[in-house]
């Protein structure tokens, strides 16, 4: 499905992660630590769309601890 993923730290307990796809993709999941919780996961996104998603943790957490997946991924 083309995932892309770009994530950008707010402070030091939460980034936003953008999420976009060149194909239909399934059940996208937010690969993330322990402990960091999305405001939403295993959505599906169809071509060209993308979506915002707020990820926030009681711990530091690194933007680049994030990454992404999905059902459909090659």
């Amino acid at each position: 499905p083309g995932l892309v993923l770009t994530v950008a730290q707010r402070d030091a307990n939460s980034c936003i992660a953008r999420v976009s796809a060149r194909g239909y993709a399934h059940a996208v999941h937010l690969e993330r630590p322990g402990g960091a919780l999305p405001e939403d996961d295993y959505f599906d996104l169809l071509p060209g769309q993308s979506r915002e998603i707020e990820i926030a943790s009681s711990e530091p957490l690194d933007a680049a601890a994030i990454g992404v997946s999905c059902v459909n991924a090659r």
